[in-house]
């Protein structure tokens, strides 16, 4: 009898402390939170999402034709979800954030946001995700700070200015640590910082499109796998590694200059691109897949192709985030509805990858 009571006591404990487990569990679990300016969403602004939003919460943001925006600093761990930056939808909408400057620190994940206006980093900072986005004028920061493990997969940086005055990253003022751009689209310039400053930045399977100087006081960088399209000079490089990389153009001043080190490089070599005109501003009409007989075919690091369709690749010219359900077609099946009654909807939907 005692050894059956000892028994039940056991086995009560292990209930009460699996209740524990239980009801720990969820209310930890990060909350998904609709948000849609136009209505039909949990949230009709951005700025009440994210006031209501806890750490680790996901925001799923609605396309919209206005933008989206939040009262000061994006300060909180967030994930966001938008709909990319050329979606082939039959009427597409993107994310916008603005229209005032976008500053942040550490820990969000962003993906398909469209960042109309400059994107500051708000103080020292790292594990920062971006995929997907496009940014419409500069990353980079306002003050000297450290940026450590921040990865921009997929991304499109459009602005071209004038010279370098406003240049697609700004890192003058950033100690780099650990910042990958991963199959991306830059349009204009990347400026460097300094030797007294860190500068770990690695460019892999990227497309630079800007005519000469894309890269400015760029220190102890690495750019691998990679195509320049439109220039014949690599800029203010130094001390830096590039990697089978191919460029439409001689590259007049060399690969292995300034203390920089060359492998598996070649210039005067047109990749032929399926759509990309030459000495032109990125177009959203614009496809980067490589023809039959491209020299850029086979020529990275792992026998795979340069640019942005190697064979890892998830990168879609519809700037979709990877991975992430879209509703590709929805048909209304029921042609009158009686008062009270209901609408059967047929919706076809796909993963972007």
């Amino acid at each position: 009898m005692e050894q059956q009571t000892k028994k039940n006591n056991r086995q009560k404990l292990c209930l009460i402390f699996s209740l524990i487990l239980l009801v720990f569990s969820l209310s930890s679990r990060a909350t998904v939170m609709t948000v849609n300016n136009a209505g039909a969403g949990q949230y009709a602004d951005l700025n009440t999402a994210y006031i209501a939003a806890n750490v680790g919460d996901t925001l799923l943001i609605s396309g919209s034709a206005n933008e989206y925006s939040i009262t000061g600093n994006w300060a909180k761990n967030l994930v966001v979800i938008g709909s990319g930056f050329n979606s082939p939808k039959q009427v597409f909408k993107e994310v916008k954030f603005g229209p005032n400057s976008f500053t942040t620190t550490s820990g969000s994940r962003f993906l398909g946001i469209h960042f109309i206006n400059q994107f500051i980093f708000g103080a020292s900072l790292d594990s920062l995700y971006f995929e997907s986005c496009r940014f419409e004028e500069t990353v980079g920061a306002s003050s000297t700070m450290t940026v450590t493990s921040l990865s921009f997969v997929n991304c499109l940086f459009r602005y071209f200015g004038a010279g370098a005055s406003i240049p697609n990253i700004d890192f003058s003022v950033i100690h780099a640590n650990s910042v990958l751009f991963s199959h991306c689209i830059f349009n204009g310039s990347i400026i460097g910082s300094n030797n007294t400053r860190v500068f770990d930045v690695t460019f892999d399977h990227c497309v630079f499109l800007r005519q000469n100087n894309f890269l400015l006081l760029v220190y102890n960088a690495v750019v691998s796998n990679s195509i320049i399209y439109n220039s014949s000079v690599l800029g203010t490089v130094y001390n830096s590694a590039f990697n089978n990389n191919l460029s439409r153009l001689n590259i007049s001043n060399g690969w292995a200059l300034n203390g920089n080190t060359s492998t598996h490089d070649t210039d005067a070599v047109d990749p032929l691109f399926v759509n990309v005109p030459f000495l032109s501003n990125y177009a959203t009409t614009w496809d980067f897949h490589l023809q039959n007989g491209s020299p850029a075919k086979g020529w990275d690091s792992n026998g795979s192709d340069a640019g942005l369709h190697d064979i890892t690749s998830s990168f879609d010219e519809a700037g979709e985030p990877q991975n992430i359900p879209v509703i590709r077609q929805m048909i209304l099946q029921t042609a009158t509805v009686p008062q009270n009654g209901s609408v059967t909807v047929k919706v076809r939907s796909t993963k972007s990858r």
